[in-house]
Formats: C-alpha cells, sequence, structure tokens
C-alpha cells in the first residue's frame, strides 16, 4: 500500500468522527466503536438471525435445538429464542420509535421494521433503476407499521409511517440528483476541493433542500417522537451528531507530485475521493442515527459508483460498528454490468491505482474470475452484518427490493448470556450456525463488551483529516509559516531516534487573552519517509501556547520553538511537519530533510 493510500485510509476513518484523538494532550486513534450497554453475565446479548433456503425464502420451522451459537469461538447457551413473523397491523401505524432500552432480562420483540434508505453519491438510477426501487419499495412493500427514512448528501428526513411523504422525496431525488452531482463534482474537484471551502454553495443547498422540503434549509431532526427511557436525552444528542456529520467531507490527495503522471486526473482523483469519503461519512452517521433506537434496524444502501475502502481493516471497522448497533446493512448496487467495447472481450472497470480507484480497460478473456477489489467493500459490509450484496442478479432494483422485503419479514431473535462477563471493551464475535444444509444464516458478527458509550469528537476528526490531506501533498502549505531541522540520534541502535527543531510563526495563529496572557492552542503532526517514500514513523501532538507579554513579543519576532525527539522504525530521509490551528482552519507544512548526527 502506497504512502498516499494509507493517508486516504486515516482520512476516511477520521472524517466520519470515529477517532478521537484529543486525549490527555496526545493524538490517538482508537478502533471505531459505539457500544451498547453491558454489565457482564446479568445482560442478554441480542442476536438477530434470518435463513433463506437455496431459492432465497425465508426457513420459518427451525426450533432452538437447531441452532449453534459460539462467542469468540466458545458455544454459548442460549437462553431466549423466539421465531418471528411480521405481518401487516394497521394498529401500530401511530406508535412512536423505542428508544433502547435500559439493561433486562428479556428481549423485547419488534411489531415493525425500521429502515433508513442512504442515497450514495453519483447516478443512481442507472441501468438497474435504482430510484424506481426504492419507489416501489416503499409504496408497495412496506408494512403500514413500518417506519423510514432517507439520507442523501448532508440532509435526512425524519423516521415516519407516512409512506407517500417519503416517496415524494424519492420522486424529488429522481427527477434532481444528477443535475446536484454534476454541480458537487465541479464545486469539490481539483486544489479547491483539496483545500478550499467545504461548505455546499448555499445555491446548491437550495437545491438539495428543495428535494427535502426543508424551506428553512435545516436538516430535518432523526429520532423525532421516540419514546423510552431517556427519550429527550437520546433524541437531543441523535440530532446534534447527525447535524453535525451529515456534512460535506474533507478530502484527500494522491501522493504523486505531478498530476501528468498520473492514472486519472486529478480533478477526476479528488472528485472520486470526495464521493467516497462522503458515502462513508453518511454510513457511518446513519449508524449513528440508528444506534438509538430499539431492536434490529435495516440500512439500505445504494450505489452507482460503488464504494470500496484502501484497505481491510476500513471495511471491517465500518462493518463492525454496524454490528455493534444492530444495524443490518444491505447493499443495491444500481450501475449495471461495465459497458461492452468489443463483443464481450474487453470491459471498462474501475481499478485500484494505489492513490484511488481509475476507469481502466480489461480484457476479460484474460480474468477468469471477477476482481475481487470490485465489490470487496460491500460484500465486506453485508456479510459481517446480516445483510445481502445484490448487484445485478437481478433484473432491475425493484426485484432486489422485493427480495429484501420478503426476507426482512420474517427471522428469530436469540439471546445468551456471555460466558465471558468480563466488561473489557473489546469486540466479540459472533457466530450462528443451523443444522440444515442448503440454507444461509444471515446475523451479526459481533458486539463491544462496554459499559460506556464512546461520544463522537467531531472537532477532533476535522483536526485529524486536515492534517493528514495536508501531510499527503508533497508541497509546503503557507496559511501557517513552518521551518523545521531534523537528524538522526543513535542510528546504530535498534530503536531509531530523530531530533526534530520546529519553529511556528505565530502571526497566523489565533491567540486569545487570558488574564494577560496570550494563549493558543494548536495541533502538529509529523509524518517520518524513508528513501522509498515509506512511513517509517509519525507523531501526533495537542500543543498548548501560552506566553506573558515579554514572551509572546519574542516569538512573535523569532517564532514558537517546539522541540521533539521521536522513535522510528527506521532510519528517516524526510520528515514533512504539519500544523494547524482548529480555531480558524488554517493549516501550514514543511518539507524537512533529515540530516545524518
Amino acid at each position: 500500500m502506497t504512502t498516499g493510500t494509507r493517508l486516504f485510509a486515516a482520512v476516511a476513518t477520521a472524517i466520519i468522527g470515529l477517532v478521537t484523538i484529543l486525549q490527555a494532550g496526545n493524538f490517538q486513534a482508537p478502533a471505531p466503536q459505539t457500544p451498547p450497554v453491558f454489565r457482564g453475565a446479568t445482560i442478554l446479548v441480542p442476536v438477530d438471525v434470518r435463513v433463506l433456503d437455496r431459492n432465497d425464502k425465508p426457513v420459518t420451522d427451525l426450533t432452538e435445538s437447531d441452532f449453534t451459537l459460539l462467542e469468540n469461538d466458545v458455544p454459548q447457551v442460549i437462553r431466549h429464542f423466539t421465531r418471528l413473523t411480521l405481518v401487516a397491523d394497521q394498529s401500530k401505524v401511530s406508535d412512536p420509535l423505542e428508544a433502547v432500552a435500559p439493561p433486562a432480562d428479556a428481549l423485547s420483540l419488534p411489531h415493525r421494521r425500521v429502515f433508513l434508505i442512504v442515497l450514495g453519491r453519483g447516478r443512481l438510477q442507472g441501468i438497474s433503476k435504482g430510484i424506481d426501487g426504492m419507489l416501489h419499495f416503499v409504496r408497495d412493500r412496506l408494512l403500514p407499521q413500518d417506519a423510514v427514512a432517507v439520507l442523501a448528501w448532508n440532509r435526512a428526513t425524519d423516521f415516519t409511517t407516512d409512506h407517500a411523504r417519503i416517496a415524494a422525496v424519492l420522486e424529488k431525488f429522481k427527477q434532481a440528483h444528477e443535475g446536484v452531482e454534476a454541480k458537487l463534482n465541479l464545486r469539490f474537484s481539483g486544489l479547491a476541493g483539496l483545500y478550499g471551502s467545504r461548505d455546499i454553495p448555499s445555491a446548491l443547498q437550495h437545491d438539495i433542500d428543495a428535494i427535502f422540503g426543508e424551506a428553512d434549509g435545516a436538516a430535518a431532526r432523526p429520532l423525532k417522537g421516540v419514546t423510552g427511557p431517556n427519550a429527550e436525552r437520546v433524541a437531543e444528542d441523535t440530532w446534534k451528531i447527525a447535524r453535525r456529520l451529515l456534512g460535506p467531507p474533507d478530502t484527500a490527495a494522491g501522493d504523486d507530485p505531478d498530476p501528468e503522471k498520473r492514472d486519472v486526473a486529478l480533478n477526476d482523483f479528488v472528485s472520486q475521493n470526495a464521493q467516497t469519503l462522503q458515502d462513508v461519512g453518511n454510513l457511518y452517521a446513519g449508524i449513528e442515527y440508528l444506534r438509538h433506537l430499539q431492536g434490529e434496524k435495516h440500512l439500505v444502501f445504494v450505489s452507482g459508483a460503488g464504494l470500496a475502502l484502501p484497505r481491510g481493516d476500513d471495511d471491517v471497522d465500518l462493518a463492525s460498528a454496524a454490528s455493534n448497533a444492530r444495524v443490518v446493512i444491505d447493499y443495491v448496487h444500481t450501475a449495471g454490468t461495465a459497458m461492452d467495447l468489443s463483443h464481450g472481450q474487453y470491459t471498462v472497470e474501475n481499478k485500484p491505482t494505489g492513490r484511488g480507484m481509475a476507469p481502466a480497460i480489461v480484457n476479460t478473456q484474460e480474468r477468469q474470475t471477477p476482481p475481487s477489489w470490485t465489490f470487496g467493500t460491500a460484500r465486506t459490509l453485508t456479510n459481517l452484518t446480516g445483510g445481502r450484496f445484490y448487484a445485478n442478479q437481478f433484473r432491475n432494483a425493484s426485484i432486489t427490493m422485493d427480495h429484501i422485503d420478503e426476507a426482512t419479514r420474517s427471522g428469530y431473535v436469540l439471546g445468551y448470556y456471555p460466558v465471558n462477563p468480563g466488561a473489557d471493551g473489546k469486540f466479540r464475535h459472533i457466530k450462528v450456525m443451523v443444522k440444515r444444509s442448503g440454507v444461509t444464516v444471515l446475523s451479526r458478527h459481533g458486539y463491544f463488551a462496554t459499559t460506556t458509550s464512546t461520544p463522537v469528537d467531531v472537532r477532533a476528526a476535522m483536526i485529524y483529516s486536515r492534517i493528514a490531506a495536508a501531510s499527503n501533498y508533497q508541497k509546503a502549505l503557507t496559511a501557517i509559516a513552518v521551518t523545521g531541522t531534523a537528524s538522526v540520534s543513535r542510528p546504530s541502535e535498534p530503536e531509531v531516534r530523530v531530533l526534530l527543531d520546529v519553529s511556528v510563526d505565530p502571526a497566523h495563529v489565533t491567540f486569545t487573552d487570558a488574564n494577560g496572557q496570550h494563549v493558543a492552542s494548536i495541533a502538529l503532526a509529523a509524518f517520518f519517509f524513508d528513501d522509498n517514500q515509506q512511513l517509517v514513523g509519525q507523531f501526533w501532538r495537542r500543543v498548548d501556547l501560552t506566553f506573558d507579554a515579554a514572551r509572546f513579543a519574542a516569538v512573535k519576532r523569532d517564532g514558537v520553538p517546539i522541540g521533539l525527539t521521536v522513535a522510528v522504525s527506521a532510519p528517516p530521509k524526510q520528515v514533512r511537519v504539519v500544523v494547524y490551528d482548529p480555531a480558524e482552519d488554517r493549516v501550514g507544512s514543511a518539507i524537512v530533510k533529515v540530516q545524518p548526527n
């Protein structure tokens, strides 16, 4: 994996707000976690299971003895077993959504399904008629008591049983989304897309708001009408998270400094990255949106361009967040097959280039099986959450949604007390097996065993993404003037250390007055590269600056000195130093050559 790809992966993870990097003055990147309440062996762990036969029809006659359940490969005793079939029930239409209940020794059973339709970036009508499929699902297949919402770009509707209202939004989206996409691609392309404003222009935002019917330009509040313990707090917290997360993303450049040598033009590359980052951000936001709701939830992701994250770890992190929240992801690919250029021998497909996905001509006669990278992310997300990946199995997306509807009306709810009762914060892997041949078992693959919920730190995510994007650009950024020197200490020792002295010009750093002191807080990061431009070390730190009048006058003249000693895995040849001022969203960087000691 190239340096640029690794940093792109960091940006994709950071932008969705699931990396907490401002802890104890240091930057850290823990695994994304949105854990449920867990109190050892007194709490039943719920597992929602669907079993389908060879014809994709639900298997509804299984008994508890037909199931085997493992947690981290250790057999668990099933303490709760319910066979579940949902039917139309007009008496439940007006029932409000339920918030997650306090820990209990019994599992609540649903009387409705909850669907969040996430419309990805790009053209979604396409060959498979993706929006028509969603319209068919909402109008013709939902049970009257089913709650549904739509999320697209940086807007979302309420969950509602008023299916006609959601259909009206989808109709407007169908008519207008290609025009909006064209304007977005223009807005978030080239260097302006890399380091320009992250805001959607007001005229374009007005077009998006018109689709969602929001005259005042505000996103629809999620979870309106939720009832249950702490319902008001849950709804307000989720509203704040969704409002702040469902926004235009930061983007990252590739690691090739010469755009003319790229496999894909810089504008196209930035636009593709912007689309991927916003789709990933919306998926995480959708999961967070659903996490506070009781029971199993369904997220239907509709994508024409596809979603391919740089690393398998990124796929698993996203799937784990969904699995932990009892969110099933179904992925509907709408673009159809690649265009045939020469009697079926060649097709145009997106391939990984080390800096992202780029169009390429592929000789199909030389390829015996479809490339694994084409739909790797999609398969991971669906397989690990209990969903299905639908890419051109059927004539159109309406038939796909018929299968999703049928598969989600019947299932089983299992519950168990973990053999290991400790709340160690680790991800526990769940595996469900059925004693019947020729069936497909769909269930979530695990949960985080912890008693606390990791808050979303949006400010930290912005800092992380800005720094990672700047470090990926191989020219100095001058919004904040940064200089530095670096040398290797103890080059013959097993642990290589680099002495880094940085000077930051305070002229473009935001200082405030606090009791006569000049105070500021900046983020500093350093990335160390060897001869082959491989990353051999990195360092992140929040730096709090406090100067009296005399000292402030001195640093204004000479610069703010910051000295670091950083351990790296191999002798570096170059350091990219990045300084970020969150108060003004201003970034500066320097390329520093490492001198041997």
